[in-house]
């Protein structure tokens, strides 16, 4: 088996191609398209003997820079995974020298990969105007809601500034116009997606935040199991262990997506009031002094255990009465 690991910068990109076997080639070219396809087509060594299924290429997740050369390497029919940064900082600080260069973080990917770490990855995770359009929308109304909240605080001095009350009214009067235009495309767009429907069949869940887990979850299928989703999420626990003392109840870890741990947090909020079962979990937490923070982490918790399955089964939840 072969590897094909790449260090990924904003405009440039390192790597190397090694059988970890103190056999490498290294190589190094701009972060586009036509350099990425040049590199793979004409100067790495790919003998005929070396087919694309001996070949497992890899990178760092880089926010959104290693997003080109996924989508490049996936078209021309690599497997392609995808290595959380923390795995290589940790594999860095386990060196005695600890030294870190492009060469060496490349090395490191292609080590992490034969261990078969990473996440494997498909063209599915592109649908990138869903998350973008999702998002933006989420932004949008965060800073409507701190317009208001700006726009409150001048009210208390409008005698002094009724010009700047007035340029505020009217930013927070386009920005209503610009979210309705977003919610009414996302609408139009993918009401009919067949996971934004099956995810509306959960007591809680309505079309705003439907849409908004699809666009986050993307594909369920890149989830082995249910934990891996709540971890997704951040809603796993820090745990704790010295001697025979466990600490299991620790904080969130708060990894992964945020919008996803918004979106969850608040349809776990209306389902806790309206799913008789969910109320009933709820009630005990609080019952058993637990505070409303962990009472609703607990029930978030829940609620992706259902999304998971509905996601899975592409079956529509059905309330047990």
């Amino acid at each position: 088996m072969r590897y094909l690991a790449f260090d990924v910068g904003k405009d440039k990109i390192d790597g190397v191609f090694t059988n970890l076997r103190h056999k490498y080639q290294y190589f190094s070219c701009a972060n586009n398209k036509t350099s990425i396809k040049n590199l793979i087509l004409k100067n790495l060594d790919l003998k005929a003997k070396t087919t694309k299924r001996n070949i497992i290429a890899g990178c760092e997740s880089t926010g959104n820079y290693h997003l080109i050369l996924q989508k490049v390497m996936l078209k021309m029919g690599f497997n392609f995974k995808i290595i959380n940064p923390i795995l290589t900082k940790q594999f860095t600080k386990t060196t005695i020298r600890k030294k870190k260069t492009d060469k060496s973080d490349s090395l490191i990917i292609a080590k992490l990969l034969s261990q078969d770490e990473g996440t494997k990855t498909n063209l599915k995770w592109f649908d990138s105007d869903f998350k973008t359009f999702t998002r933006t929308s989420e932004k949008l109304i965060q800073t409507q809601t701190k317009l208001k909240l700006m726009l409150y605080h001048l009210k208390l001095h409008q005698n002094r500034l009724p010009e700047m009350e007035n340029c505020f009214k009217q930013l927070i009067k386009y920005q209503q116009l610009i979210i309705n235009k977003q919610k009414q495309i996302l609408k139009d767009k993918y009401k009919n997606d067949k996971n934004v429907k099956l995810l509306q069949s959960l007591v809680g869940i309505g079309v705003k935040t439907s849409l908004g887990i699809a666009a986050e979850i993307i594909d369920i299928d890149r989830f082995p199991n249910s934990k891996s989703l709540v971890a997704f999420s951040g809603y796993d626990p820090k745990i704790r262990q010295s001697g025979h003392a466990l600490n299991n109840q620790g904080r969130l870890t708060k990894r992964g997506s945020p919008y996803l741990r918004l979106y969850i947090h608040q349809a776990a909020n209306v389902a806790r009031q309206y799913d008789p079962e969910l109320k009933q979990y709820y009630q005990k937490k609080r019952n058993e002094g637990k505070k409303y923070t962990t009472a609703m982490c607990a029930v978030s918790r829940k609620l992706i255990y259902r999304i998971y399955a509905v996601l899975k089964r592409q079956t529509p939840y059905v309330v047990k009465k």
